[in-house]
């Protein structure tokens, strides 16, 4: 650990002689210089100031712990300015007032620091703004102690005065001898008495005044123990209290208090304790309330009490040598016991016990081999037992009893009779005698006989935390009482059934509930049926309605309709209805009793509710079949409805019976039909296409289309669809196959009166053909409108031209144009003949190669060829350039000279047709 030395430091100016003592440093820190004072008590620049020792400046190093050229907490290297030649120990280094020691090698110290070439390594990195100096001896080491410590031997006697120690130090009482870091310590030597001058204050936690006998007698301590004021043998047992006063006043003593002759205890409850050092029970005698007592302290009990009146209590039994004479009543507050166990009196429990001595309840009663351990006995008809608690009415409100060999029970403040087991074993609940409930006069095990829904209702509860309810078990074995034998299948498990007084008994049932065996039953297997049947009117024969097997399925027999076999496949689904039905057209009986319908029946009182049938599959994912409620008599709205790619249901398809129309909703992840008017035409087919070209898609599921799939084997077929109006006049739209892989033709037919026949064919090579005609190159293969630039010059069109507007229609092969030159002028610079060229396209489709077309319908304006000249413009085959030619007087043709178009303000309006290759 480095030493510290604590130097005088300022700023502003040098320091005074009187500043220093001799050989003391002081530093200026604004300017970096070090000063000392010399024997002649002169103040010596010693550092700063060009001498053989420089101050250091710092920057960046480049090594690891470096990148900062200032202290900031996390950097521990930097460059010197002025670094040692030799080592370590030539830097005198001080950070926030702490010299720091030098350390050999050149990595980082644990402590201290290093130097590496013109590096310093400092062992921690110094926190922000923290000062320093770094002082150079370029000629001379500073070091340390070799033991790294000041001794007495390395400090003059007298150099270091009381005065030399700032009045702030703050000086640890464990480096001052005699030590006091827990006590003052005053020794005794020769009988003297060593007086302080002033009081002795000890600051503690504990604060402790030792008194220690030099002739090994025990020493003692005065200790205030957390506020309780202790005097204490320090060699009794480690340590033991012998007198101790509380912070209430209260004196405790650890020993034998030794008193004169009269010892007077005065106080709310005076005591003298007696503890027995053997670990047996400690005792307690006290006044207290006027009554003197003996306590057993140890547990808390007085065992003996002379009140005030002259009572005396004795807690415990008291044990007397002869015979115990008693005049008066005797009240005991113990057990009473006669013989071993033939009475006993628990009194502590208040029970009584006959036969036995450990009376578990208030009488208990035990026979030993005797069964029949208490016997009640009457002179009369009935024999009972009446309980009675804090609230019973009266002794015979409640009671058991028996009458003859049956056993009743009664209960109520009149004690009448609510349950009764007969002399046969039947339990019967709410009548005194058993009563025929089936044919054959038949008296069941368990009767519940009453006049009310209260008095005649069997009821189970369960009550618990725990997915379990209340259970009705019927079983069915074919062994003997207790004895298990399998049953078989068809074997009747158990049923319920329901009857009704026909005026005269109860022989006839009219509903049935019943479980069966369903198939071969195994170990720990039983298939088991539901078979739910009823009776018609006039039939006393009960008929199944429904079944639920073992298989879960669900089959139901309607109105006059008998499943006499359920073993087929066509029962076997899921849930099958046997119809038996009335019906004679879709719309009998409508709203009314059928045989033929399931019906689901809105009995609501809101409109625009729907209701109908959902399906859902194992992912969730529903499908609904519903009927919307509109709010008008005898109408409604079919809907479909089905999972959306995007989530939950959507309308998929709506028939309207109000406007008799259909609506679909396409391929799209959101509700397409709203139920506006737009939608109620006969067919409604909402989408939101994804089609993004006419041929985008073709073929597979992109939304926008309505597609119609020829599935069949055989080429050439047509499929598509037919308009008809009420004349029985058809329309048909279809799709020509042509025996093609990925090609149609698109084919619209018409009919004329007497037969259909095909008017318009649009060819998959491109093109429109008509009538029948199928061949691609009598079609109508385009249609066109556009623009071009034509160029107006001589036969040096090529090099000197003028330009116009030009515009054209094509349709198949057949061009039109319309060209316009204004205010143009040719000059002298157009020689020989007239041309224009630039057509949009090329000329073509004249099989002897000869001029395409010819055309006169020009217009002129300031061209000056005689008024007898008749102009005319050719196009050859293959050109894109029209010729002009003149006719004078019918004369031969002559080229149409490009001079006749040196004028100023000349125009032309040209108009022609002409077909393409």
């Amino acid at each position: 650990m480095a030493n510290v030395i604590k130097h005088k430091r300022g700023s502003g100016s040098d320091p005074a002689a009187n500043n220093l003592v001799l050989g003391e440093l002081a530093i200026r820190t604004d300017v970096g210089k070090l000063f000392t004072k010399m024997d002649s008590g002169a103040i010596a620049e010693i550092a700063g100031g060009g001498s053989d020792i420089a101050i250091n400046t710092l920057s960046s190093s480049s090594a690891t712990g470096g990148g900062s050229a200032t202290f900031n907490g996390s950097a521990y290297r930097f460059t010197l300015s002025a670094p040692p030649s030799v080592s370590a120990a030539q830097l005198l280094v001080s950070i926030n007032g702490v010299i720091q020691k030098p350390v050999a090698g050149t990595g980082q110290p644990s402590e201290g620091f290093a130097v590496d070439g013109t590096d310093i390594i400092l062992g921690d990195a110094p926190a922000t703004g923290a000062d320093f100096f770094i002082l150079t001896f370029k000629s001379l080491g500073v070091s340390e102690p070799a033991d790294n410590s000041v001794t007495s031997a390395k400090i003059a006697d007298g150099a270091i005065v009381n005065a030399d120690i700032n009045a702030s130090a703050a000086i640890d009482g464990s480096k001052i001898s005699p030590t006091f870091t827990s006590a003052i310590s005053q020794s005794d030597s020769g009988g003297a008495s060593n007086a302080f001058a002033t009081n002795i204050q000890i600051n503690t936690t504990f604060p402790s005044l030792s008194l220690n006998d030099t002739n090994s007698e025990n020493d003692f301590q005065l200790q205030n123990q957390n506020g309780l004021f202790a005097i204490r043998d320090a060699d009794a047992g480690g340590g033991t209290n012998r007198l101790t006063i509380s912070s209430a006043g209260v004196t405790a003593i650890a020993g034998n208090l030794d008193v004169g002759e009269t010892l007077t205890i005065t106080g709310d409850n005076p005591n003298i304790t007696f503890t027995d050092s053997n670990s047996n029970p400690d005792f307690k005698i006290y006044g207290s309330n006027g009554a003197f007592s003996i306590l057993d302290s140890t547990n808390s009990a007085n065992r003996f009490v002379i009140a005030s009146n002259g009572n005396i209590t004795i807690g415990g039994n008291l044990d007397v040598g002869a015979g115990l004479d008693v005049t008066g009543a005797i009240t005991g507050t113990g057990d009473l016991t006669i013989d071993t166990n033939t009475l006993h009196v628990d009194s502590s429990n208040n029970r009584v016990g006959i036969g036995t001595t450990s009376p578990s309840n208030a009488l208990d009663v035990q026979g030993g081999a005797i069964n029949t351990a208490i016997v009640a006995r009457s002179t009369d008809a009935k024999a009972q037992i009446s309980l009675v608690d804090n609230s019973t009415t009266s002794v015979g409100s409640v009671a058991v009893g028996a009458e003859g060999d049956a056993l009743f029970l009664t209960s109520g403040s009149s004690g009448g009779e609510r349950m009764r087991i007969d002399s046969s074993g039947r339990l019967l609940v709410g009548h005194s005698t058993s009563l025929a409930a089936a044919s054959g006069n038949s008296q069941f095990s368990l009767q519940v006989l009453g006049t009310s829904f209260a008095t005649s209702t069997l009821n189970s509860q369960r009550y618990a935390n725990d997915v379990s309810g209340a259970s009705i078990l019927l079983n069915k074995s074919r062994g003997g009482l207790g004895n298990h034998t399998i049953v078989q299948n068809g074997d009747e498990l158990g049923k319920i059934r329901f009857y009704g007084s026909d005026g005269n008994d109860f022989d006839n049932y009219g509903a049935e509930i019943a479980g069966l065996v369903d198939a071969a039953p195994g170990n720990n297997a039983m298939p088991g049926r539901l078979i739910f049947k009823t009776t018609t009117t006039g039939n006393p024969t009960p008929a199944e309605r429904m079944r639920i097997d073992s298989q879960g399925r669900v089959k139901i027999a309607g109105v006059n309709a008998t499943i006499s076999d359920h073993s087929v496949s066509t029962t076997n689904t899921p849930l099958f209805l046997q119809l038996a039905t009335d019906l004679t057209s879709f719309s009998s009986s409508e709203g009314g009793a059928s045989t033929g319908l399931f019906r689901i029946l809105d009995a609501g009182s809101s409109n625009n509710r729907y209701h109908g049938i959902e399906l859902r599959n194992r992912n969730s994912g529903d499908m609904r079949i519903l009927n919307k409620d509109v709010g008008v008599s005898d109408h409604g709205q079919f809907i479909l409805a089905m999972p959306s790619s995007n989530g939950g249901i959507r309308n998929k398809i709506t028939i309207d019976s109000q406007s008799n129309s259909i609506s679909i909703s396409g391929k799209d992840g959101s509700n397409l039909l709203d139920g506006n008017d737009t939608e109620k035409v006969d067919l409604y087919i909402a989408t939101k296409t994804t089609v993004t070209s006419a041929g985008d898609g073709a073929g597979s599921t992109k939304s926008g289309l309505v597609r119609i799939h020829d599935k069949g084997d055989n080429n050439s077929r047509f499929v598509g669809f037919e308009a008809r109006n009420r004349n029985n006049g058809d329309v048909r739209f279809i799709n020509a196959d042509i025996g093609a892989a990925n090609k149609a033709d698109a084919v619209i037919v018409c009919d004329n009166g007497t037969a259909t026949f095909e008017n318009a064919r649009f060819l998959n090579t491109g093109g429109i053909a008509f009538n029948g005609d199928t061949a691609a190159a009598n079609a109508l293969d385009d249609y066109e409108v556009g623009t071009f630039t034509p160029r107006l010059g001589g036969s040096n069109i090529g090099t000197y031209n003028v330009t116009g507007t030009g515009s054209y229609v094509k349709v198949g092969r057949i061009v039109t144009i319309i060209i316009r030159f204004s205010n143009i002028n040719l000059h002298d610079s157009a020689t020989g003949n007239v041309a224009i060229d630039g057509m949009p396209f090329t000329a073509g489709n004249n099989a002897s190669g000869g001029e395409v077309s010819v055309t006169s319908d020009v217009q002129y304006h300031s061209v000056p060829f005689p008024t007898t000249s008749i102009p005319n413009w050719y196009l050859p085959n293959n050109s894109t350039a029209w010729y002009g030619l003149v006719n004078n007087h019918n004369a031969a043709w002559s080229n149409f000279p490009a001079s006749d178009f040196h004028a100023n303000g000349v125009y032309i309006n040209f108009h022609a047709t002409y077909t393409t290759t």
